[in-house]
């Protein structure tokens, strides 16, 4: 096989895999609003989160596609076109566009499983006094994360017009194209960014370790700490894909020889598993009779007929003992009846 057509199976490849999630997304993002309320509930508030991480990811899957798309059309047999530089500077922007919406969903994904975390412990009856605190600095650090994104993607862009404007100042005279390099500093500003996210998924995971031991010995509360423990693995895995990616190729000046394999590795290890971590979190948020909740359950309507439940208090630990107050009350009737005979 030939270069160019590596090349292009390998775009194309990497263009289905992504396109794919997109409509499984789209579903669970509707059906969520009807599925998984909220009702006030403080431990529903990282549901909230995920309504607002789902659109961003199926956006930043559109513009990842679409820049796929157009490199495709670049590199296929159909473009014979000498003028290469319009759908270059397509394909690039539409990628830089892709990066900036999927950090700010994954930042909104971190803010989602730290507050799920917290909604084990509000429905375990823990003191609650230490949230705001937890909340807070995971809030300062989602500013510092988002301001690390938008400042790559800013100087990005600028550097990008620099360099699509000079070519086309050559390519109107006839002079030698210039070579686009990216500033080792963009580089570093992209690896500050997925370290400290790395940092933070290690957070995440020791916080699902420890959520998965206090609810051991409760039955409601146990299976969805099952599943939080599994989306702290994925959410570890994923992270440290991308630490990995940037020590190998990005960090040690190796990215002009990224191996061409990790254009299908890259959908598998980041997608994929943002679309697990995505679908347990809806799995935990859609539970009613055994779900996160402090307040009344809501009622659910039974299949196949017009019964419908009614609200149920949840109630954690132990079921409680019934003492009668007092006699009861048919003996209470019988010796009012006997004196009034007397």
């Amino acid at each position: 096989m030939s270069t160019q057509n590596q090349d292009l199976a390998y775009a194309i490849a990497a263009t289905a895999l992504p396109a794919i999630l997109i409509v499984p997304l789209g579903i669970i993002w509707g059906v969520s609003f009807c599925a998984v309320r909220n009702r006030n509930d403080p431990a529903r508030r990282p549901f909230t989160w995920m309504k607002v991480a789902i659109p961003l990811i199926i956006l930043s899957l559109f513009f990842d596609v679409g820049s796929y798309i157009v490199y495709i059309v670049e590199i296929g047999p159909l473009w014979d076109d000498g003028n290469w530089l319009p759908l270059d500077q397509v394909e690039t922007r539409l990628f830089d566009v892709s990066n900036l919406i999927e950090n700010v969903g994954h930042i909104f994904i971190l803010f989602c499983l730290v507050d799920l975390g917290l909604s084990f412990l509000y429905v375990l009856n823990r003191n609650p006094k230490g949230h705001s605190i937890i909340r807070a600095v995971i809030a300062g650090l989602g500013v510092v994360l988002f301001a690390l994104t938008v400042a790559y993607f800013g100087k990005t862009e600028a550097l990008r017009t620099d360099y699509y404007n000079a070519a086309n100042n050559a390519s109107l005279y006839s002079d030698e194209l210039p070579d686009y390099t990216t500033p080792y500093y963009l580089i570093e500003l992209v690896a500050a960014f997925d370290i400290l996210l790395w940092i933070l998924s290690i957070a995440v995971f020791a916080f699902t370790n420890y959520i998965l031991i206090i609810s051991h010995a409760t039955p409601q509360t146990r299976s969805n700490a099952v599943i939080y423990f599994v989306i702290g693995i994925l959410y570890l895995l994923r992270n440290t894909w991308i630490l990995v990616f940037d020590a190998k190729w990005l960090l040690s000046k190796n990215w002009p020889y990224i191996p061409i394999y990790t254009e299908v590795l890259f959908p598998i290890l980041d997608p994929y598993v943002t679309f697990a971590v995505l679908v347990l979190v809806f799995v935990i948020g859609c539970r009613r009779r055994h779900g996160l909740w402090t307040t009344a359950v809501p009622s659910s309507r039974i299949f196949g007929g017009t019964q419908q439940q009614q609200p149920v208090q949840q109630q954690w630990g132990p079921p409680q003992p019934i003492v009668q107050q007092g006699p009861p009350v048919q003996y209470v009737q019988q010796v009012s009846h006997l004196q009034e005979l007397k």
